[in-house]
């Protein structure tokens, strides 16, 4: 529910009065989201933290506050105590952050203080966690090596030296094309994360999802619709990167929902 607030800001923000309802509706009526929220694991908080730290980006660039870029940073680093999938966001965001300095003139030059006061935020809002991660890398990479897909490449290519071969790669390629089809075609086949095998969007939404990624395509130079190709895109690399056996894997690529609904809602 925090999330389906959040968006509304965010996409009153970027789109204005009546979109922002559009995309509140699309991720409230989202059976994705939805499921995901009700059995009380902790993959629902990055979507929010995400959505909020986008919100206060977007609104500091343009009101040019500091207040509203240390509120960014904030939230992105409480977030980073939530699941590890918010790690993605954090590079969702520098992606973004780094786009938008390269199509927007004077973008770097008005906002460079406001966006130190956004990392010194993160950075100290992140420190306590970032040091039990330094003082054990073991809390720090434990898991995303148990689920990683180097393991099913592994055993396709045989030693670490081969991973490049196109054998190795074929489990990767494979996880591409799941991830890609998920949202269409065949959807997480787990019943705890989905109806297994349904596609993860309905109808209507998948079609407003095509046409919102087409229209984002064509306004390139836009930062209010690339942001979310730029979510999307990084988001899915979550599910992509995890273990073949599991995909399409909608559990790590959960965040990739509000995206959609800024897309369906434009």
């Amino acid at each position: 529910i925090l999330t389906v607030v959040a968006l509304w800001l965010l996409a009153r923000e970027l789109f204005g009065q009546v979109p922002a309802i559009f995309a509140a509706a699309f991720l409230a009526f989202n059976r994705w989201h939805f499921n995901m929220s009700r059995w009380g694991w902790n993959e629902v908080y990055p979507p929010l933290m995400q959505v909020l730290s986008v919100y206060f980006i977007v609104r500091a660039a343009r009101r040019r506050s500091w207040g509203d870029w240390a509120m960014a940073g904030f939230v992105l680093g409480l977030g980073m105590y939530t699941y590890l999938s918010i790690r993605l966001a954090v590079l969702a965001i520098g992606a973004y952050l780094v786009y938008r300095a390269i199509v927007e003139r004077g973008f770097l030059r008005r906002n460079w203080q406001g966006l130190a006061v956004f990392a010194a935020a993160y950075a100290l809002t992140f420190a306590p966690l970032a040091f039990t991660y330094y003082k054990d890398p073991f809390t720090f990479l434990n898991r995303s090596q148990q689920v990683s897909i180097l393991n099913d490449m592994r055993a396709a290519g045989g030693d670490l030296g081969s991973l490049g071969s196109g054998q190795a790669l074929a489990p990767l390629w494979e996880s591409v094309k799941r991830h890609l089809l998920m949202f269409h075609v065949a959807g997480d086949t787990n019943g705890r994360h989905n109806l297994p095998g349904a596609p993860m969007l309905d109808p209507m939404t998948g079609a407003f999802f095509v046409l919102g990624a087409a229209w984002a395509v064509w306004k390139w130079r836009d930062h209010r619709r690339v942001l979310s190709l730029i979510w999307i895109a990084v988001t899915l690399l979550g599910g992509i990167f995890s273990q073949l056996a599991e995909a399409p894997q909608a559990y790590r690529t959960l965040a990739v929902a509000p995206a959609i609904a800024l897309l369906c809602a434009d």
